[in-house]
């Protein structure tokens, strides 16, 4: 069993994967909904629609339904339509720093040295960096559907990541010295990133900027959809979800039923708005964060002389790659250490719930099981 739950079971055993995997897959059906509410708007407000809550929530049904039978199909058309959506998001913001480069005349810097509560903006910006950078720990997750997919994956990461620095930092940093007044930035205006093109390179580039916004989070959604089905049916398998959700279908090997019913989540979760639902998100998605490099560190140290574990391939010296995952782990502790009680209260009781249903779930699998073997 490979993956997140995987790595954890293996290192640190089945109860810490279990929380784990509970709070990644808790995330995730927040988390793919969120993505699926922000292309609704961006085809909204940009084609000037001028949809109610209900027709934005239907057509996002659509947009549902199409993703869970394209994940259904497997991770090969998963990927070219991930693909294309990559290179669609990419092209607005390397459009932006070729157009916005002459165009800098304000200090992008301003709001590095603002003032205010020091810790609690350092931890909003903290939960905003891990929000955007959420997800590369879904990759290994698709493991069984690639054929040599440790050293792939490796490559991958060490391309992926500085890349995603890079994209989303520079543009933002022309974009502020082109602009300005960095306070009236925010994803609900006056400055977003579809202004900022209007801004920097006119009608076109704003246009870029929607179409990036639409195919970007849809393309989002399907990779959180389709990954946070696989914990789930590993969740499932081993007993510790509700039974069924295991099943892989019979021709495409994926977890269709998982796939099916985060679908239904997300129907229902999209209704709504969940901007305030961010920072519990990220505290869900924070603690499988610290586990994995945890293992990471375990696995390496338990395994150094024995099978290399492709997941975690990153230089030779296992003291360095010891110290290099520690970094992350103190980051996120942290983070987690200044978040809002509210937000701790709320994350506490999913884990609250998690850890009673560990011991629920077998119950009722045993039951499940046990009327199997009655019928055969």
């Amino acid at each position: 069993m490979d993956g997140m739950y995987g790595w954890i079971k293996k290192a640190l055993g089945r109860f810490p994967a279990y929380i784990s995997g509970w709070s990644i897959s808790l995330a995730n059906y927040v988390d793919t909904a969120v993505y699926m509410v922000i292309a609704m708007e961006y085809l909204n407000t940009a084609f000037k629609l001028n949809l109610n809550e209900t027709q934005r929530w239907i057509m996002g049904i659509a947009f549902i339904v199409v993703i869970c039978l394209l994940s259904i199909r497997g991770i090969e058309v998963l990927a070219l339509s991930a693909t294309i959506s990559g290179i669609i998001l990419l092209v607005p913001f390397i459009l932006t720093i070729i157009m916005g480069i002459p165009q800098m005349v304000e200090n992008p810097c301003i709001p590095i040295f603002g003032s205010g509560n020091a810790i609690m903006d350092t931890n909003t910006a903290l939960m905003i960096g891990f929000w955007l950078f959420m997800g590369y720990e879904s990759l290994h997750s698709f493991s069984g559907e690639v054929e040599g997919s440790g050293p792939l994956l490796t490559k991958a990461f060490l391309y992926a990541v500085p890349l995603a620095t890079f994209i989303y930092i520079v543009p933002t940093f022309v974009g502020l010295a082109v602009v300005g007044n960095w306070q009236d930035w925010s994803a609900a205006g006056p400055i977003d990133f579809v202004e900022l093109g209007r801004l920097v390179g006119g009608n076109f580039l704003m246009i870029l900027f929607v179409i990036a916004g639409v195919f970007g989070n849809l393309s989002v959604f399907a990779s959180y959809m389709s990954f946070g089905s696989v914990v789930t049916s590993q969740l499932a398998e081993d007993g510790l979800f509700f039974p069924g959700l295991e099943k892989e279908h019979p021709k495409y090997g994926t977890p269709y039923r998982a796939i099916i019913a985060s679908g239904v989540i997300s129907i229902v979760l999209s209704q709504g708005s969940f901007a305030d639902l961010i920072i519990i998100d990220v505290l869900l998605l924070l603690f499988p964060i610290i586990m994995i490099m945890i293992s990471a560190i375990v696995l390496r140290i338990r395994e150094a002389k024995g099978k290399t574990w492709n997941c975690f391939q990153f230089g030779k010296n296992k003291v360095f790659f010891c110290i290099a995952a520690s970094a992350p782990i103190i980051i996120a502790a942290y983070a987690m250490a200044t978040a809002g009680i509210q937000s701790l209260l709320a994350s506490g009781a999913c884990w609250v719930i998690g850890i009673v249903m560990y011991f629920v779930f077998p119950k009722i699998n045993k039951k499940k099981n046990n009327r199997e073997e009655q019928v055969k």
